[in-house]
């Protein structure tokens, strides 16, 4: 994507600075959203999907905000792009537009 490299296969993370690329240390967890939104840009993923799909439950089992603390988190470590929206009652979308 135009400022940010996903590779599956080792897990890492580039992004683009002022000095080239540059690494962005993620959690597992952090690498597997951006994974997961990443491969379907323009899709909308409720909480309810992204949990199910992160972590194989229902958003019953766990409070749905953790997934909002995710994201946020996700956000700041892949700052200054801004490629994650949030959909107001709907859920969060990857923005990224592929180079």
């Amino acid at each position: 994507f135009d400022g940010l490299t996903l590779d599956p296969a080792t897990r890492t993370v580039q992004r683009r600075t002022a000095d080239g690329m540059a690494p962005v240390e993620l959690t597992s967890t952090e690498f597997d959203l951006l994974h997961l939104l990443a491969c379907d840009p323009g899709k909308v993923f409720s909480r309810d999907d992204i949990l199910e799909k992160l972590r194989g439950r229902s958003a019953e089992d766990i409070h749905s905000r953790a997934v909002d603390i995710l994201v946020s988190r996700l956000r700041r470590k892949l700052e200054p792009l801004n490629c994650i929206k949030t959909l107001r009652n709907a859920g969060y979308t990857f923005a990224g537009v592929r180079a």
